[in-house]
């Protein structure tokens, strides 16, 4: 068993930054409608400024917030942390669509901007709720300053830091399946009851994902902000065998993650891209529980909004 795991854990690593970096690519903002708009021009209803609006004392690249957070310890994070959680998520993606034979599942890329928001929001020691410039619908189009952004959170009660702790949240995440009342069936939709972090996370519309983690004295938080999302009278996902009615905008089939739609090619002088089967290894291997898990922790995890 020990030697399994080793492997897994080579595999995962072996296959981790090739995967991720076929969603590199520029992508516009999803608040700004343009360069002369700053984020501190943007409206967020309740708040005195919106999340995205950085303060010169609260930077990005060096959150520390002792004062107001006396519990915070450090912010968590770099490419490895893209890279794991943007492979787990579409994983469970793949898982999901597989399951249920979803025609029209993407495939999630890397998202700045809703990593960098993830970030600042988790400066302001929010640790149990959500950010509410998440939280609010769009009704006009041709307005960005709120869009259809959907958060999930969760704190973990944890005195160590465990070494796959931004895997296992995606898995526990995933596992609220079992809470979750089974999708019906409407024609060729498939309507979810209710949102919460298993069904965001499996919502096939949803294009980006951006997420941050930060560690504290008394466990760590994790953070993933998702776009877009509309309205659950929409349907969660269209039936048919996966990846068979991908929308325009992504119009093709992913080599390595077989049931989602891409927008563009898995490359193919990529190792392992074009070999049939890697995306359901990838998914197995990542939901493991590799090497030491939290389960013996206590998880708080805020329902998808």
């Amino acid at each position: 068993m020990q030697r399994l795991s080793v492997v897994c854990v080579i595999i995962v690593s072996w296959l981790l930054p090739r995967v991720a970096s076929e969603t590199e690519h520029h992508l516009s903002s999803i608040f700004r409608p343009n360069e002369h708009v700053g984020y501190c021009d943007l409206h967020c209803p309740g708040q005195a400024r919106h999340t995205l609006c950085e303060l010169p004392s609260s930077g990005t690249d060096d959150p520390n917030p002792v004062s107001d957070c006396p519990m915070f310890q450090q912010p968590l994070g770099g490419p490895w942390l893209q890279h794991n959680l943007l492979n787990a998520h579409n994983g469970v993606r793949n898982r999901f669509a597989g399951r249920f034979r979803i025609a029209n599942m993407k495939k999630l890329v890397w998202d700045d901007e809703l990593a960098r928001m993830a970030r600042l929001w988790l400066v302001s020691c929010e640790r149990y709720s959500h950010d509410p410039c998440t939280q609010l619908h769009n009704p006009d189009i041709y307005t960005r300053d709120y869009r259809n952004v959907r958060q999930n959170v969760a704190f973990v009660v944890e005195r160590y830091l465990p070494r796959y702790y931004d895997i296992d949240v995606i898995r526990r995440w995933y596992m609220q399946k079992g809470e979750t009342p089974r999708p019906r069936l409407e024609g060729a939709g498939l309507h979810q009851a209710l949102l919460n972090n298993y069904t965001l996370l499996t919502w096939a519309s949803l294009e980006r994902v951006g997420c941050a983690a930060a560690k504290y004295r008394d466990g760590f938080q994790l953070v993933c902000n998702y776009f877009p999302f509309y309205s659950l009278s929409e349907p969660a996902g269209l039936r048919g065998p996966p990846a068979s009615s991908c929308p325009r905008t992504f119009p093709l089939r992913s080599r390595i993650f077989e049931a989602l739609c891409t927008f563009e090619m898995d490359s193919a002088n990529t190792a392992g891209a074009n070999r049939p089967g890697v995306g359901m290894v990838l998914t197995s291997l990542l939901l493991l529980r590799l090497g030491r898990t939290i389960s013996s922790s206590e998880i708080l995890t805020g329902t998808g909004r």
